[in-house]
């Protein structure tokens, strides 16, 4: 069979994944001229359903202005609703289906009866839940970002059935509820394909962002597209991509997802000038921009570790002077830290006497030699003899213990550094120059071969479209002639 790949037949996988995501969780309304702007794409509003059912239920219904499908979003778990936490619960301790399935399913039937056909449910989270569970009942396709589990009781489609193959579950590498799910065993409660995506950012901060797959952008309407990192000034301040769906990737001509197992079962391509027009903009873009990114991600890796290399014995500084603060701030030693230094500016003998009175003050054997005054002055004799040995001793203590703050201070933190040298940073880089070195003579082989492959696919398009107009040139030449 040959493709007339002049148009996209189906609503895109990438922009079911944003409205999942994001969209959905804005909770547009529909009103007279409600409109979604998705990747360049015009989806428009045709039903909400939010709030209306005690289940928690929350959808909207979309048509795809480009291609006429229609596709239902379902809203994932909304923390503040006890319902949607609830159906969270059910899906773990209950053998049953939570009601808010069954809402889910009724407003498909409902959807399709009024439009008459749906051709997409989506979801995140428990959304990915309630879409999957109406594929699996009904002739639709699913596709989901993060999904939840389906109830214990549906019974599952095989995985080389026709149910399975109309699902697609986008996992994310840092989400936390798929890892879970495979984790505990209930992997095989989310059916057809599963495909790992690599977004997000394993920092706490960005937890639900991981799961959901976006931002907020300063327009509510529009995800950020990428997050700062690194600090402001140094080297590694820059920026990451993070939208989930600019991660996926789909056959240009057919919309489907690439992965392993589609390798090889493409269909033929009608060769026109339309074919080729989009031929050479699939490989300008995403193919050679996302190169160049990963290119930069790791020039940017090379230039921080470089500069955390040189700033080794910065580090080493400042927490040898943290240190110092930590002591000079604790209850106790800090007052007498502050006092010792002061006394050796002006009396060294001093301030020794007044260290040996410090410490004994707080010994039991000061207290103890009170109680002796106080009982009886025959009873002071001997604890009165054992003081200038006590006072010899506590000085041989503090100088210790002087000393061993110094080399705590000064040896024990060199310690905390030992093996990261600047010889160890440097073969740090040295090591990632040489792989960026590697990578980027490929980068650079490929990206030519990629940029003159799309400029010759794209003189291709020139020459098809002169031959056409050149054929229909002379056929009205002929037919003028004839007459």
């Amino acid at each position: 069979m040959t493709a007339n790949n002049n148009k996209i037949s189906q609503t895109p996988d990438q922009d079911l994944v944003q409205l999942s995501g994001y969209s959905i969780y804005q909770y547009p309304l529909k009103v007279r001229f409600s409109r979604l702007h998705v990747n360049n794409h015009i989806y428009k509003i045709r039903d909400t359903n939010y709030g209306a059912t005690p289940s928690g239920l929350d959808a909207m219904t979309v048509k795809d202005l480009q291609t006429g499908n229609i596709s239902i979003i379902y809203a994932g778990t909304d923390p503040n609703q006890p319902a949607d936490i609830g159906t969270d619960a059910g899906l773990v301790l209950s053998s049953g289906t939570p009601q808010q399935f069954k809402d889910a399913e009724a407003y498909y039937n409902n959807m399709k009866a009024t439009y008459g056909h749906v051709d997409f449910v989506a979801g995140n989270s428990l959304g990915g839940g309630l879409a999957n569970y109406v594929a699996v009942r009904n002739n639709v396709h699913s596709v989901t970002l993060d999904p939840s589990i389906l109830p214990a009781n549906v019974v599952e489609p095989s995985v080389n059935s026709a149910a399975a193959k109309r699902m697609t579950n986008y996992f994310g590498g840092y989400d936390p509820l798929t890892l879970g799910e495979v984790a505990g065993g209930y992997g095989g409660r989310i059916p057809g394909a599963k495909i790992n995506v690599a977004f997000g950012i394993s920092w706490l901060t960005f937890l639900t962002n991981n799961h959901t797959g976006y931002v907020g952008g300063t327009d509510p309407s529009t995800p950020q597209e990428n997050i700062p990192v690194g600090v402001q000034g140094t080297p590694s301040a820059g920026r990451i991509e993070f939208m989930a769906d600019h991660q996926i990737v789909t056959d240009i001509w057919t919309g489907e997802p690439l992965t392993a197992e589609t390798v090889g079962k493409g269909q033929r391509i009608k060769i026109d000038t339309g074919s080729m027009e989009k031929l050479s903009s699939g490989l300008s873009n995403p193919i050679l921009s996302g190169i160049r990114q990963a290119d930069g991600y790791l020039n940017h890796s090379v230039q921080t570790v470089e500069s955390e290399g040189a700033r080794l014995d910065d580090r080493q500084v400042s927490l040898q002077n943290q240190f110092n603060q930590l002591l000079y701030s604790t209850q106790g030693i800090g007052p007498f830290l502050l006092a010792f230094d002061e006394l050796k500016k002006i009396n060294p003998r001093l301030s020794a006497i007044l260290e040996d009175i410090y410490w004994i003050s707080s010994l039991p054997l000061a207290e103890k030699i009170l109680e002796t005054i106080s009982a009886g002055l025959e009873k002071i004799t001997m604890p009165l003899i054992g003081i200038p040995a006590s006072i010899a001793d506590l000085d041989l203590k503090m100088e210790d213990l002087t000393v061993r703050l110094i080399n705590l201070r000064v040896k024990a933190i060199s310690l905390l550094f030992h093996g990261l040298s600047q010889h160890f940073f440097d073969g740090i880089v040295d090591e990632l120059k040489a792989h960026d070195r590697i990578v980027g003579k490929n980068m650079d082989l490929l990206t030519n071969q990629l940029s003159r492959f799309r400029d010759q696919t794209d003189q291709v398009r020139k020459i098809m479209n002169q031959a056409d107009r050149a054929v229909a040139r002379h056929s009205k030449t002929e037919v003028a002639f004839s007459r």
